[in-house]
């Protein structure tokens, strides 16, 4: 979880109400581009006063979490 503060702080950013406001509309930008529904995200999720939460299988789509094999396609697992 990353915290507003330490976002921008990462991004050499003040933590002024501009800046939350920017990072605010440019998540909204990232959900519109990888969300299924972006009014109901599902992946990169708001935990109030805290932060954003990236939602996401271990390995991500396409890949294989520990433990898995990935099939001659690479988006299944092997029995």
């Amino acid at each position: 979880m990353a915290a507003y503060r330490d976002v921008l702080a990462v991004l050499g950013c003040a933590d002024s109400p501009r800046d939350c406001q920017a990072l605010h509309a440019f998540v909204h930008t990232l959900r519109g581009k990888f969300e299924s529904d972006p009014q109901r995200p599902a992946l990169m999720v708001n935990e109030a006063r805290v932060g954003y939460r990236l939602a996401a299988e271990p390995g991500g789509p396409g890949r294989p979490a520990a433990g898995e094999q990935a099939t001659e396609g690479g988006g299944g697992v092997s029995p």
